[in-house]
This record gives C-alpha cells, sequence and structure tokens, in this order.
C-alpha cells in the first residue's frame, strides 16, 4: 500500500451501474472530475462513447482521450451485461470483461496513470457444495478454485492481468461479494426482496438453509473503492462485511422487514453452495470500520422500493 495523494480526475468504465452510479455521486461531491467511457451516459460524468463489446470502439475512445491531460486513475467496474447468456454471448462476456481490462492497462501504463482499481466477483474462487467439514472455510485472495462459469473465467483472466502490471502501477483488484442497497435490481438480494414481497417460495437443498453467502452495502462498497483509490493500494482484496448468512436465514430475514413470513420449498437439484470470503486483509487496510449490517442495509433498501 502506498500512501498516494487523492486522485482527482478518473477516468470509470461501467459508470452507469449499480456500483458505478454511487461511486461517481461520491466522487462528484468530493468535486473530483470523472469520464466515464461506455454506451451509455453516467450521472455526473463527463461521457466519453464506447461500446466496450467491441475492442475497435473502445480503443477510438481511448484515442480520444490522448490529447487530455492523463487520468490520475482508472476504475474498471463494467462487466458484461449478459453473464448468463454463455456461450450465446461468451464474445461479449470476453470483450467486456477481459479485453477491456488489457485494453485500459495498457492505456494506464502508456499515460503514466498512478493508480489502477479493478472490480472483480468472489465468483472467480467458483462456488463450492457445503459439506460439514467445510462449512467454516472461507476463501481467501491466496486461494485458487477453478471458475465454475465463463463470466468468472472472465474475470479471473483479467484479475490475473491486473495483477502482472503491479511492477509499473498501483493496481488494486477488488473482489467485491454481492452489493446491494438502495436501486438494487435483477442481484440476488433484490430478487430475494422480491420474491418473498409476492409470496413465492425460495428454493432450498434437501436439508440445510442453502446457498451460503456474504454481502457488502454499496456504501461500505463506495468506501472501499475510495480508500483503494487514496492510499494506493496494490493488493488483491475479497469485499464483504464480516457476515454470514443463508438463503433461509436472508429469507426469515426479509420477512421480518416487509412484515409478512417468507415461504420455501425444499428441491433436491438446489445445491448447497458457498460464496463466503475471507476478509482478514479488507479489515486490516480498513482498520476499524464499522461495517453495515445486512439488517440494517436491507431495512434501507426496502424502505426505497
Amino acid at each position: 500500500m502506498n500512501n498516494a495523494a487523492p486522485s482527482g480526475r478518473i477516468l470509470i468504465t461501467g459508470g452507469s451501474g449499480f456500483l458505478g452510479r454511487a461511486f461517481i455521486a461520491a466522487m462528484g461531491a468530493e468535486g473530483r472530475e470523472v469520464i466515464s467511457i461506455g454506451r451509455s451516459p453516467a450521472p455526473g460524468a463527463r461521457h466519453a462513447p464506447a461500446d466496450l463489446a467491441d475492442p475497435a470502439s473502445l480503443r477510438a475512445a481511448l484515442a480520444s482521450l490522448r490529447n487530455e491531460p492523463a487520468p490520475d486513475a482508472i476504475v474498471h467496474l463494467a462487466v458484461s451485461r449478459h453473464h448468463r447468456d454463455f456461450p450465446a454471448k461468451a464474445l461479449d462476456l470476453f470483450h467486456v470483461n477481459a479485453s477491456t481490462a488489457a485494453e485500459l492497462l495498457d492505456f494506464g501504463c502508456a499515460r503514466g496513470v498512478r493508480q489502477v482499481v479493478f472490480g472483480s466477483t468472489g465468483t472467480v474462487y467458483g462456488a463450492g457444495v457445503t459439506s460439514p467439514e467445510k462449512a467454516s472455510l472461507r476463501a481467501s485472495e491466496d486461494t485458487f478454485q477453478r471458475p465454475s462459469s465463463y463470466f468468472a473465467a472472465s474475470k479471473l483472466f483479467a484479475d490475473t492481468m491486473a495483477e502482472l502490471y503491479r511492477g509499473y502501477m498501483s493496481v488494486a483488484v477488488l473482489r467485491f461479494y454481492a452489493p446491494y442497497g438502495p436501486g438494487l435490481r435483477n442481484r440476488m438480494l433484490a430478487d430475494l426482496v422480491e420474491r418473498v414481497r409476492e409470496g413465492r417460495p425460495l428454493s432450498l437443498p434437501s436439508s440445510g438453509g442453502g446457498l451460503t453467502f456474504s454481502a457488502i452495502h454499496i456504501d461500505d462498497a463506495v468506501a472501499v473503492l475510495r480508500a483503494a483509490l487514496d492510499l494506493g493500494w496494490r493488493d488483491t482484496v475479497n469485499v464483504a462485511s464480516p457476515e454470514v448468512w443463508s438463503i433461509e436465514s436472508a429469507g426469515h430475514l426479509i420477512g421480518r422487514l416487509v412484515g409478512t413470513e417468507a415461504k420455501f420449498e425444499r428441491d433436491s437439484n438446489t445445491l448447497a453452495l458457498r460464496l463466503v470470503p475471507a476478509v482478514d486483509l479488507l479489515q486490516t487496510l480498513m482498520p476499524g470500520r464499522d461495517w453495515i449490517r445486512l439488517e440494517d442495509g436491507l431495512a434501507g433498501m426496502i424502505a426505497g422500493l
């Protein structure tokens, strides 16, 4: 970790997404200039149009920025919107998740960018089936397990490329676990809230509480991004609160918050997967941080629906 000066000019991808919008709002409130590169404009940022699924389009957009002062930092948060469409959208997945990473790293190195922050995912470790002997295990940053999806494989490839640039720039790779908060759509916790409110059952395996997971509130996620930028992190870091939940326990919590009893159904085809990280490094890098509890974070998210 370096004690670097705060980044004043930031180039971001994924600025129109859930995490990107929150990050840009926070940077704008601090008076920082943000340039968002992608298909859709991002509120609060200058738009540099590019289709990240088209390498030529991205290269043209980056070339148009070479006549300007170099950004102090690059924040890559874009992910393919077709993460469930393999193999039909395999090239989109690869270009947005991996090719874009390579182009940004090359651009940053050539322009002398000080700090690069890559948003990644905890799914790069794979989602192992929970067994009694593995029930307390957490994936650490140096764990390798073959990714279980093309999406995760493309993100792991990008992570690996980014880490190789640490001899030339400060590069942080942040592996986010289930970011959530107001405005979340079409993601696990938002889907759970919707199903419980509508009285639809949540699927559980034949025994146990189902998928075991950790999550991170959007305010905490933005705080981590800010720390990585301003403190010059050069680490690969799991980003989640220390809490561990299951589909069953989260369903009961949501039921209390929305005022209706959660319903469940047992299905022998549903696996008891585990997506729980070790967060020792994160807590070392951000000592004393009071991480938002899932109960409090979901209460705020539900209140905004």
